[in-house]
């Protein structure tokens, strides 16, 4: 199972940048709050927005309507990030999913347009679920597979954490492309850390032993 932004396109100055713009428009846009972003960037919008101090249900759903729309009028500006083709031939010997808490239809025009799309088994985005571990568990259940055999490639150190919860392992890449620094990352505790998805067969057909 793979995130997508951070992990495997490098959308992370574009969301920050759409959600700064769509604070400061609504009033909300502080030192104060740019820390709490810096703090808690990945996570869901809904929740995100809550922790920076957006509490009207109402204006969260406004504003996660508008950053979305900024990410994808200006989704021609997103890249690979580094190695992906590694992931390529990973559907011969494993579920290859994408998991993310962005939509499909976005997941999957960016996946198109990079040329990346059939390097993946299955894209599952944000309005499938609620509770990402949830997710993972029930994916185990359909693939009749055992937690631990699973593994979770991410870049944050939350990625790590929902990992732990579902009961599998983590992959967390720390590079330039990723949403959380390597020190944050390594807070989190990962299973492995890797400097890019280069190197991700050799830590799989590890942790297949």
């Amino acid at each position: 199972m793979l995130d997508f932004d951070g992990t495997i396109v490098d959308t992370k100055k574009l969301y920050y940048s759409s959600i700064l713009r769509e604070l400061k428009k609504a009033g909300h846009h502080s030192g104060q709050a740019e820390k709490r972003l810096i703090a808690n960037l990945g996570m869901r919008l809904p929740e995100l927005l809550k922790r920076i101090g957006v509490k009207n249900k109402k204006k969260v759903e406004i504003i996660k309507g508008k950053i979305n729309n900024y990410v994808i009028k200006n989704s021609e500006n997103i890249k690979r990030c580094s190695h992906v083709d590694a992931i390529k031939n990973l559907k011969k010997d494993f579920h290859v999913v994408v998991i993310s808490n962005s939509v499909r239809s976005f997941i999957r025009k960016i996946a198109r347009r990079l040329r990346i799309e059939s390097y993946f088994s299955r894209i599952i985005g944000g309005e499938s679920f609620v509770d990402k571990a949830k997710m993972f568990k029930s994916l185990f259940m359909e693939y009749r597979i055992k937690p631990h055999d699973a593994v979770y490639v991410g870049d944050r150190a939350y990625d790590a954490i929902v990992a732990r919860k579902a009961g599998c392992k983590s992959i967390i890449i720390a590079n330039t492309c990723s949403w959380n620094s390597l020190p944050d990352i390594m807070k989190a505790k990962p299973d492995y850390v890797a400097g890019s998805l280069k190197g991700l067969k050799k830590v799989l057909a590890r942790q297949g032993r």
